[in-house]
Parts: structure tokens; sequence; C-alpha cells
């Protein structure tokens, strides 16, 4: 008896042992496995256009410069003439005529232009749909016909300006080119060329007195014209005195 005693207590000893070496071995391989680490995150930057290369953008607003590209390739080369007057009196009023042909050549286009002044003449790009814009700080400026015109294969385009200077001195106009272009369904507008001239707004000497009179008749009847009807009336009274004086 005493014997089966020791054997089964041999047993539950080794069973003990078998099951805390179990749990040793366990514990050990759970404080050696690493733990598993978050998964990275990152903030990518916006992909944007490269007008040089094309790249592609995520911003469906985004504009797509090759397609800009292709269109102003194909714009079309045209000869211009317009005039451009040195001199001009403050009180005229000159025309600006502005002549615009695919087909045609600068030298026919110069005798078409009437309108007074040197004759300038250029190639530029053009569109279909131009505007032609004339401006100056210093001018009253009327639009004769419309700013903006269709420019077909042939005959030829005009714009006309009435300037009238509104200063005298060396005044500037600014003459400028744009093309109206149609870029995926958009309307956009492309700055081709802008010519700057200058013109001296000339005055006379009867012009500047009577400038002075109508600018300044408020004082000039103080200060003159009062004082010269008070003597009139003064000698006309000295006049009848002597008369009286006479008799």
């Amino acid at each position: 008896m005493k014997t089966k005693n020791v054997v089964r207590g041999g047993i539950l000893l080794g069973a003990l042992l078998l099951i805390f070496f179990t749990f040793y071995q366990v514990l050990s391989l759970q404080a050696g496995r690493p733990y598993p680490a978050p998964a990275p995150t990152s903030i990518e930057d916006p992909v944007e256009p490269n007008p040089g290369t094309g790249t592609p953008s995520t911003d469906p607003a985004a504009p797509d410069f090759l397609a800009m590209d292709r269109v102003l390739e194909r714009l079309a080369s045209a000869s211009i003439v317009f005039n451009a007057p040195s001199h001009l009196n403050a009180e005229d009023t000159t025309e600006i005529q502005l002549v615009m042909s695919l087909a045609e050549t600068a030298e026919m286009l110069e005798s078409i232009v009437s309108a007074p002044g040197e004759k300038e003449h250029a190639t530029v790009k053009v569109s279909k749909l131009m505007e032609a814009k004339l401006i100056g700080e210093n001018y009253s400026i009327k639009s004769i016909t419309p700013e903006q015109q269709i420019v077909a294969n042939q005959g030829i385009t005009e714009w006309k300006w009435s300037v009238h200077p509104t200063s005298e001195g060396r005044q500037t106009l600014y003459l400028t080119l744009t093309a109206i272009l149609s870029v995926d369904g958009s309307t956009l507008q492309k700055s081709i060329r802008t010519f700057e001239k200058e013109i001296v707004v000339e005055v006379t000497a009867t012009q500047r007195i009577k400038y002075f009179v109508e600018n300044n008749w408020q004082w000039l009847w103080a200060a003159i014209l009062i004082p010269l009807i008070g003597w009139l009336i003064k000698a006309m009274k000295t006049k009848i005195s002597r008369r009286t004086q006479g008799e």
C-alpha cells in the first residue's frame, strides 16, 4: 500500500513538472516573438500637371496644357497694317484703321488704309476669332467696328476707331490683339501682341488764349470787365459834366 502511494505521488509530481515545463516554454516563445508593427501611413502630395511632360493630373478641373499647345500650334500667320499719326491738334479727331488678312500681302493692305499717319505693318499669329482694342489714358476713343471679328481664309478684316485727345503733350496709344480660342469646350483668350505708339498733341497760341478764357472767365469778369465798366461810366459822366459847364 505504501509503495502504491509513492508511485502515485511520483506520477503526479511528474505530471505537474511536465505541465510547468510546457507552460514555461509557451511563455518563452510569446516573449521572444515581436509584436506586429502598425501599417505605415503616408500623405501623398497631389499630382500636379507638368507643362513640359504632360504628366496627367488627378484634378479633373486642371487645364490640359498639351491641348492648349496643340491649339496654339495651329494658329495661322496673317499680315496686318495700321496707321500711326505722330502729331495731332488738340481740337482734332482722327481715325485709327487696322486691316488684317491671311491671304493678302502687307503692301496690298497698305493701299487700303486711308486714315492719316504713317503705315505700320507686321506679321502676327491669328485665330478664327480675333479681338482688337485701342486704349489710351488721355484720349476719348470710340469703336466704329466690332472689337471681336471673324478672320476668314480669304478677304480682309478691318477695325476702325475714332480718337480725340483730351490732354496736350506726348500721349500714348496702345493697340492690342487677342486670339479667342476654344480649348476642350472652354473659351479662352491669348494675348498675341501689343503695339505702343506715341502721339504729340499740339496746342496753338490762339487755342491757349481761348482755353485760358474758358477756364478762368469768372475771375476775369471780376478783375477786368467790372473795373472797365466802372471806368467807362466815369468817363461818360465826366464828358456830360463838361458839356453842361460849357453851356
